[in-house]
């Protein structure tokens, strides 16, 4: 307590601001002095000044009295003030400024720690004199060459989850200026603030929703020729975002994970499948910007996948994705779930051993109400019916299907028989088709399905 005399402390709570300024100006003198001073070691030194700072963080800044918080911030200001007027200097070639950053760099991560204590501080007093703090703090930090980010990077990770839009501004001014050292690697820390900084997007306040955006967008665009970012934890944070309902929150993930499937090809294979089911629910998004990143993403991500060759256990997840997609309400998703599951090229061994039901389900696509889907369940159906087993399992269950609900022969046989002879050869179809037909029971079915093989014999 005797670093600051009493009737300074004294002073420095006052309610009256002129007595505080004058008792933060005496702080400043302090320091100045203990500065000048002559140690025996340049530790006692900085112990002198780390006592100086505590005290004004555990009794005035930690206080719950908002004029012991003022006088506190105040007298924290008056701490840098006094380092950025160092005079011990012996070496006029020394640039003044380099001396002011290497004496606070020593004390920023105790000063810092003090401006997050007050981050969900709502007095707007407090909020003007924290902030007047943080910005002396960053002007003489700003560019510096001191390379004690470690300790420093570490506070602000801890405190990168705050949901204060104040709190949020302070850490993002602190996140610009640290990027913008080209002695800090940024993007190794990127797992550590990602998730922070991807909340921030929703925040209310729209000066942090913007700032944040801009940042993520520079470090996205950095990590094209960075060796340094961790793609798969990045990755694990991206797929959760994107399921997020802010649209800015979606539309900011799925595009990170446009360019993190190219980036990070091989790291990404365990995650697959979670990325096409990310990509299939946001084709449908009702935000264009999501939907046109989502469609474009998705059709190159078919690519990469096709030629990754991935392992089975990763086929097999993905198409389990598929499969539960291809009872989604949306017609969009139904068409694409189909044409992952024809971009896989699988036969129909695979996907009976992929899952129980999935080959019922795509039967069952060709009943869709969409023609769209009907085309293309045609074309998944159509390279499987290679298989003489499957292509006879197909027959069959197309008449039965059309034996059971007749409409079904109204609306989808045209289609359905045309584009089965286009894909598998016309007399392929009409022969299995035939004979089946021969030993149908039902003849009243068979003669209204031999009417409509003859005029379909007529049209192709």
């Amino acid at each position: 307590m005797a670093l600051i005399p009493r009737h300074i402390r004294r002073n420095l709570c006052k309610r009256n601001s002129e007595i505080r300024v004058y008792a933060a100006n005496e702080i400043k003198k302090i320091v100045e002095k203990v500065q000048k001073k002559i140690f025996d070691s340049p530790h006692e030194k900085e112990k002198v000044i780390k006592d100086i700072i505590n005290l004004l963080v555990t009794k005035f800044v930690a206080s719950t009295v908002e004029n012991h918080i003022k006088g506190g911030l105040m007298g924290l200001a008056a701490v840098v003030g006094g380092l950025a007027t160092d005079t011990n200097v012996l070496d006029p070639a020394v640039p003044h400024l380099e001396v002011a950053k290497q004496s606070i760099f020593k004390f920023l991560n105790k000063i810092f720690g003090a401006i997050c204590k007050l981050f969900a501080y709502s007095d707007l007093a407090v909020q003007n004199a924290t902030r007047t703090l943080n910005d002396s703090l960053l002007d003489i930090v700003r560019n510096h060459s001191e390379p004690r980010t470690e300790e420093f990077m570490n506070l602000l990770v801890e405190r990168i989850n705050t949901p204060n839009p104040f709190g949020r501004k302070i850490l993002l001014s602190w996140i610009k200026v640290m990027h913008n050292d080209p002695e800090v690697d940024m993007l190794g820390y990127l797992l550590n603030i990602i998730d922070g900084m991807f909340n921030m997007l929703s925040d209310p306040d729209r000066e942090v929703k913007n700032e944040a955006a801009t940042m993520l967008s520079n470090f996205l665009r950095e990590t094209k020729i960075s060796q340094s970012v961790d793609y798969v934890g990045v990755s694990q944070v991206l797929l959760c975002k994107a399921a997020l309902p802010d649209k800015l929150t979606r539309l900011t993930a799925i595009t990170w994970i446009s360019e993190f499937i190219q980036l990070g090809k091989k790291e990404l294979v365990p995650y697959f499948a979670k990325i096409v089911g990310v990509m299939l629910d946001s084709i449908s998004d009702n935000d264009y910007a999501i939907r046109k990143v989502a469609n474009q993403t998705n059709k190159m991500f078919r690519k990469i996948v096709k030629s990754s060759n991935a392992d089975w256990d990763v086929v097999r997840a993905i198409l389990s994705v598929v499969a539960r997609n291809l009872s989604s309400e949306c017609t969009k998703i139904r068409i694409q779930s189909l044409k992952w599951i024809a971009n896989l090229s699988l036969n129909p061994a695979e996907i009976l051993s992929s899952q129980d039901d999935l080959l019922d389900k795509l039967l069952k696509m060709l009943l869709d109400p969409s023609t769209e889907v009907v085309r293309q369940a045609l074309e998944v159906h159509a390279r499987m019916a290679k298989d003489v087993q499957y292509f006879n399992r197909l027959i069959a269950y197309l008449l039965d299907s059309f034996r059971v609900q007749n409409s079904l022969l109204q609306t989808h046989a045209s289609l359905i028989i045309l584009q089965m002879c286009e894909h598998l050869g016309a007399e392929r179809v009409y022969q299995k088709l035939a004979a089946e037909l021969k030993e149908e029971k039902d003849l009243n079915f068979a003669l209204i399905m031999e009417q409509n093989l003859a005029y379909f014999t007529g049209v192709i």
